[in-house]
């Protein structure tokens, strides 16, 4: 432990100078990597636009050794507010809105992800970042509406889903940043469901990530996506457009979390099987995800995680038998969808003693069954799990 906070103290006393490195974009504490293997030694991690030979760079450029301690160069890019969505699925208006799809500014294009409930004054409100519902230094301000979908997926006037009810400004002058976050107070408490589509339902608050834990996001573009903890208590240069601002204590995460238009989605972890929310995400490039520490969140906004009754997030499993005439088999046709109807893919079923898993379409199938009784059982994380009895004969 004294190891880990005497580099954080360095990390934190060599910072400025670092972050004043041309090329340098961020700074925190991760694994050591040689020749592509992590080698589980703690280091200081800094993060650049590209990797240069010495001998391309002003000596004052050049990064410093540390006097006993290990230090990695990885190349990230340019790490931009992820604002520019694509084109996706989850686009369309949606009531009850369910956590993962599109929401945004309702005066400007700005559009990216609805991330998670909670609750304020007694009230549902939706978490998502600054910058996708209420972009201050655009002159957006607390009461404008926000829509979903978003002005990006042709949402209008017409699709006003609530109002900002708060929101925490980003500073482009000051480097001690250390959320981009709003809520959004609905019109009605009805139009919102605290259930993340693909996932299902949050269940507590998770503060103890560590470099290489394995998370989770769902979000308006690349939808359900998985990743590891790369460095933590980073400190990060983020592009908002041409405007740069410093951020402190951020989570980074490896490629492939999110990209561009799922800013605002919950990073969550699997904690026992309970799925929590650990940071709110909000930028990125093609090698790394950034998110805020979640608990920072909730203390700016004064807000907590709403957490829904469990009896609401059964899921249904429609399942049609049909015997094989032939070989005097039976097989089983099911679908898996969550309580609003959705189809779930990446659900395991369990039958016979075997184990199966929903596809893209939410469909499973078992052959070669014998006449008699079975119980099926469909497992997911974030949901209640459900059991059902069927009678082959």
């Amino acid at each position: 432990m004294n190891a880990k906070i005497n580099l954080i103290e360095i990390k934190e006393s060599r910072e400025s100078e670092l972050l004043g490195k041309e090329n340098v974009v961020g700074v925190g504490i991760g694994k050591k990597i040689t020749k592509g293997v992590e080698t589980g030694r703690d280091c200081i991690t800094v993060l650049v636009k590209q990797k240069k030979p010495e001998s391309e760079l002003m000596d004052s450029d050049i990064i410093p050794q540390f006097d006993g301690v290990e230090t990695d160069v990885i190349a990230v890019g340019v790490i931009r507010a992820y604002d520019m969505p694509m084109n996706v699925d989850r686009c369309n208006r949606q009531r009850p809105l369910q956590m993962g799809h599109s929401l945004g500014y309702g005066l400007g294009p700005d559009t990216g992800t609805a991330g998670l409930v909670v609750l304020k004054n007694n009230k549902k409100m939706i978490l998502s970042n600054a910058h996708v519902i209420c972009p201050t230094w655009t002159g957006a301000t607390k009461g404008d509406a926000v829509i979903s979908p978003g002005a990006y997926d042709k949402g209008t006037v017409n699709d006003q889903i609530g109002k900002v009810e708060s929101v925490i400004t980003i500073d482009f002058a000051a480097a001690n940043n250390t959320i981009d976050c709003a809520l959004c107070e609905p019109f009605n408490q009805t139009d919102v469901s605290s259930n993340i589509e693909e996932v299902g339902l949050v269940r507590g608050v998770y503060t103890g990530l560590k470099v290489g834990d394995k998370v989770l996001k769902s979000g308006r573009t690349s939808q359900l996506t998985e990743s590891t903890i790369k460095v933590m208590y980073a400190t990060v240069t983020v592009d908002y457009n041409g405007k740069n601002a410093t951020f402190i204590n951020q989570i980074i995460t490896n490629k492939g979390l999110i990209s561009p238009g799922d800013s605002g989605s919950a990073l969550l972890i699997n904690d026992n099987g309970v799925l929590k929310v650990a940071g709110l995400c909000f930028a990125g490039s093609p090698v790394v995800g950034i998110a805020n520490q979640i608990q920072v969140v909730f203390t700016a906004l004064e807000c907590e995680l709403y957490v829904e009754q469990e009896t609401e997030n059964i899921y249904t499993v429609n399942i049609i038998m049909t015997p094989e005439t032939e070989t005097k088999k039976w097989t089983v046709n099911g679908v898996v969808k969550d309580l609003m109807g959705n189809l779930l893919s990446g659900v395991s079923v369990y039958l016979n003693e075997s184990n199966y898993t929903t596809n893209t379409s939410g469909a499973f199938t078992v052959t070669g069954l014998n006449t008699g009784k079975y119980i099926i059982k469909a497992v997911k994380i974030g949901f209640k799990q459900v059991e059902k009895e069927i009678d082959l004969k």
